[in-house]
């Protein structure tokens, strides 16, 4: 198959996939304040918006969360049925992180759609707006410069990426020549760095694998997205 062929089947794949999610959804999506999409079993869409707790936007029937569901699949090449019902990735719309599900792990099929952050909040704004002190924003700093590892830890939803977000902002201030290779499971991290290199796990390549390629890549850095697993150690140990 062509590029061009290929290119002509995503297109085509993100255009039903627009039908798919309907107005309410693509409209939600497209809102900057909106953090997350989520369609429950009993076919409520829920949404969350910067600042303002869940509301249910509307409905959506199983057969047409099953067509999504089965679209983004398709589009990265995966496939889900009753036997291997999961799926996660990047919602090819617009990148955002996408995790779905089919019966029977669920009663009907449901999804929940993260939105990637518009902007980078820097650690000079965390400070500015109180989140972080004076002592924590410098100690952050201070482990940037002397290539410390960093581990940001917290439940969903509590800003995980945002941080390593400005964490990575930092470093591309203290040397923006500095090579930065990143692993991750679905593309979340946002680095603005020249010399970087973004690697996707895969259900045959794992966190542990790619780490083995990525230190003969020849890494200044090495960025790790989240973490789920028994890799955790090998990460730490690298």
């Amino acid at each position: 198959m062509t590029i061009q062929e290929q290119s002509s089947i995503n297109l085509r794949a993100i255009e039903k996939l627009s039908r798919d999610l309907g107005p309410t959804i693509v409209s939600a999506l497209e809102d900057p304040k909106t953090i997350e999409v989520l369609l429950n079993a009993d076919g409520g869409i829920w949404q969350e918006k910067l600042g303002e707790k869940m509301r249910c936007i509307g409905t959506m029937l199983p057969q047409r969360a099953a067509a999504v569901i089965q679209v983004v699949a398709g589009y990265h090449g995966k496939t889900v049925t009753r036997l291997t019902p999961l799926i996660e990735g990047e919602l090819p719309l617009d990148g955002s992180r996408f995790a779905g599900q089919l019966p029977p792990v669920v009663q009907a099929p449901t999804f929940a759609i993260r939105k990637k952050a518009i902007a980078i909040f820097t650690l000079d704004q965390y400070l500015t707006a109180g989140i972080m002190t004076a002592e924590q924003c410098s100690a952050i700093k201070q482990a940037v410069c002397d290539h410390r590892n960093i581990l940001v830890i917290g439940g969903t939803g509590s800003g995980k990426t945002t941080l390593v977000n400005a964490v990575i902002h930092q470093m591309v201030l203290n040397d923006p020549t500095e090579r930065i290779c990143i692993i991750e499971d679905t593309g979340e991290i946002q680095c603005a760095a020249q010399n970087c290199v973004q690697y996707h796990t895969t259900l045959e390549v794992t966190m542990t694998m790619l780490l083995k390629t990525i230190l003969r890549m020849r890494p200044d850095r090495i960025l790790v997205g989240e973490v789920r697993g028994a890799e955790a150690l090998d990460l730490l140990d690298a």
